[in-house]
Order: C-alpha cells, then structure tokens, then sequence
C-alpha cells in the first residue's frame, strides 16, 4: 500500500504513514491520545492544532512535538516547490511548471493582496491559480492569455517592498 501522508514533527523528523499506520484511536475532552501503534500503547497530550492547516502540538514521553501532517496534495506541491500559506518577500512570481497561461488576472500597476488571483496557468490538464505571494504593486506582467511558458520563467513582477 502506497504511504498517502507524511508527518514532519519539528521540522527534521519525517515519517510517511498511510491509515494503517493510525496512531491515536481515541481522543479524551482533556486532550489526552491514546492509541496503539505497532501493538504498543501510546499515550500522548494533545496541546494544540489546527485542523485546518493540518498542524498540532504534542507532548509525549515529556518531549514537545509539533506536527505537520501533508496529504498527498500538500507533497505534490511540495515536489513543485511551491509552498501554501508562506509570508514571501519576493517581487517575482515564476512558472512552477511548464505550462499554457489561459488568464492573465492583473496588470502593470494594480494593487494586490497576499492571495489575490495573478493568473490562470494550464499544467498537465490542470487549471492552477497563481496567486500573489505578498501584498503590493504589479510592475509588470510577462506573459499573455494563450502562451505557453517554460518552469522557472518570470511571469509577474512586483514593485520593490518599501519596508
């Protein structure tokens, strides 16, 4: 069975799992784990998560660990270079990918937050939204609607971050 999560814990420690490698079996209102894992009892405390972004905070054995959980999207992406949810202070957007740009959502000197829509890029029958990686200006803009980009070429620019 091919492993469809990896858990990174402290950002060092990587451990791919798939649903028979289930740790925690039952989850206690005080925030106590406890489980099996290889016929062992594990007994952990649950301090924080976020379910959303798939993070958590244990205590187990007296050593704190926090937890990233990636499905197999989040790897992908991962593979890609790519990352969600980062603060970015970089004034260019590249192509993660080769691809053909279908939409070209901004241009030269509009205002965009982190998170706006850049561009519509086509990658292996795939449509992605490049989406902007900090607040800021758009100095300018590479590419059109219907052309086709190599990894790596600069699609969009931003002012320089006056900060």
């Amino acid at each position: 069975m091919s492993k469809a999560y990896k858990a990174v814990a402290n950002d060092h420690i990587t451990v791919d799992l798939d649903a028979s490698d289930a740790i925690a079996s039952k989850v206690s209102t005080n925030g106590n784990l406890v489980g099996l894992h290889n016929e062992n009892k594990v007994e952990a405390t649950l301090l924080n998560s976020d379910f959303d972004s798939r993070t958590y905070s244990i205590r187990l054995r007296g050593n704190i660990y926090n937890i990233k959980i990636q499905n197999k999207l989040d790897q992908q992406i991962e593979k890609l270079g790519l990352s969600l949810g980062s603060e970015s202070t970089t004034n260019l957007v590249d192509a993660p990918m080769p691809g053909l740009i279908l939409e070209v959502l901004v241009k030269a000197g509009d205002s965009v937050e982190s998170g706006d829509g850049l561009l519509v890029l086509e990658a292996m029958k795939m449509e992605n939204k490049l989406v902007a990686p900090r607040n800021g200006v758009i100095k300018a803009v590479h590419v059109e609607a219907s052309q086709t980009v190599d990894k790596g070429v600069v699609l969009i620019e931003f002012e320089e971050d006056e900060n």
